[in-house]
């Protein structure tokens, strides 16, 4: 299915492959502004993850991103770069484990650049507009999970979207980039 080779690739969790903002929407209420990346809900609750680490275990895995993720797998190293609390390392582990995916090492930080630096990280992907465009400034290429508060990127994609992953198949993937 995917034909990206060599690569050392950085995942996301939250909303990348992980749907934490329907678990928010249910535990919250809606999100009144989905172009928002934060829910207006946590303004006032600064542990709400800590507090909260069921959370990360009750999302459900979004779209096919386990069928292609184990497909990158085959011919790339992933590793996982999340912005969830250090102290969600089990349910991390223990989520990633129950619904499938490959199993690779975590990295828990406020700085993924930098570990992404670290590793040698040749390929990003995330949902967040602020991780994004950190990748960008720092030179990474980034294919960006499609979220309403996200539209101002290039290089957007489905998990589903079985045309999209034919196109990164057969050609280079460029660097995302702010559109104009």
């Amino acid at each position: 299915m995917l034909n990206l080779r060599d690569e050392i690739i950085a995942i996301d969790i939250c909303n990348t492959i992980a749907n934490i903002s329907e678990e928010l929407n249910i535990r919250l209420g809606r999100n009144p502004d989905p172009n928002v990346y934060f829910h207006p809900g946590l303004v006032d609750k600064p542990n709400f993850f800590e507090e909260n680490l069921d959370i990360f275990l009750n999302a459900k895995p979004i779209g096919n991103s386990v069928e292609v993720l184990k497909q990158l797998s085959i011919h790339n190293h992933i590793m996982y770069i999340t912005a969830r609390p250090k102290i969600a390392e089990f349910v991390t582990r223990v989520w990633l484990k129950k619904n499938g995916y490959p199993l690779s090492k975590i990295y828990f930080t406020n700085d993924k650049v930098e570990i992404a630096s670290s590793l040698g990280i040749t390929l990003a992907i995330d949902d967040a507009p602020f991780e994004i465009e950190r990748y960008i400034n720092a030179g990474f290429k980034v294919l960006v999970k499609k979220q309403s508060y996200n539209s101002d990127f290039n290089n957007r994609f489905e998990w589903d979207d079985i045309n999209y992953w034919r196109v990164v198949r057969s050609e280079k993937v460029e660097k995302s980039t702010r559109r104009e």
